[in-house]
């Protein structure tokens, strides 16, 4: 997951902006519409950093230290799933905006390009997060069931002897 993270900030989102500037820039309507869609492009990329930093920062180490024993009773992955925000829906309304709002006069490679990766990063990241949703939570929660039954015998044993 860590290594998707990485993919998704450091490679698949830049690679799509550079196409994107390209794309807007080749436009005979240029900065009016580069300004709106790099604007919100960029805001994105805030956001998706964000949430990718909050599972870098807080989650892994968790789970890092979930699984070596030292249990943080702060933090459940059940407050993980609470934060956990849908980030590929933005993708799909930023295709919306340019499909319906992207002055083009005829043909644009560019765009069409551009509109290609958007869907490919949007599939992407709906596949990352059911990992997340459907595997990583369920399974660390199983962990922590599992500690938390284990802790509770053993409390039971020292009460009992």
């Amino acid at each position: 997951m860590r290594n998707a993270h990485s993919y998704f900030l450091t490679y698949k989102l830049p690679s799509i902006r550079l196409k994107l500037l390209e794309a807007v820039k080749a436009s005979a309507h240029g900065d009016a519409y580069s300004v709106i869609f790099m604007k919100f492009f960029d805001e994105y990329y805030v956001e998706v950093q964000k949430h990718i930093d909050y599972e870098d920062q807080i989650v892994f180490p968790y789970v890092t230290n979930l699984l070596s024993g030292k249990a943080n009773s702060k933090f459940k992955i059940r407050d993980f799933e609470a934060h956990h925000t849908d980030i590929d829906s933005k993708l799909a309304e930023l295709k919306k905006i340019l499909i319906k709002h992207y002055p083009a006069k005829g043909v644009s490679y560019q765009l069409n390009d551009v509109l290609f990766d958007l869907l490919a990063c949007e599939k992407d990241l709906q596949a990352h997060n059911r990992v997340e949703d459907y595997f990583f939570v369920p399974l660390v929660e199983a962990i922590e069931n599992k500690k938390r039954m284990i802790h509770g015998l053993q409390k039971f044993k020292n009460t009992c002897y």
